[in-house]
């Protein structure tokens, strides 16, 4: 990922949110490519845990979740899926969510 190098800087991002159109989320190749350039850019920012494609397109979204062993290197990455907030809708963490306000 070109974005590596100015990212490095910043020491405590844990989790990074971004949008990329070209993944299909469905996809065996959409998500091994997605688990390779999460690797790549973990292995270049340290405090990396997680990365998440929060195109609007797909969701719920596609999440690489970092394990890290010794050292900070990185052991593994798992693609998954899980959510984030969207700029307008903080007061609702998960607008694309069906409500049931039934128990309310």
């Amino acid at each position: 990922m070109s974005i590596a190098g100015d990212l490095n800087g910043f020491t405590h991002l844990k989790h990074l949110y971004f949008e990329q159109y070209d993944l299909w989320p469905s996809s065996r190749d959409g998500r091994e490519i997605f688990a390779s350039q999460a690797k790549n850019l973990a292995e270049v920012v340290p405090s990396l845990i997680t990365i998440t494609n929060v195109t609007s397109l797909y969701r719920p979204y596609m999440v690489a979740r970092i394990t890290r062993g010794e050292n900070e290197q990185v052991a593994s990455v798992e693609v998954g899926n899980g959510c984030g907030m969207e700029i307008g809708h903080e007061d609702e963490a998960f607008p694309w969510s069906p409500h049931d306000n039934s128990n309310m």
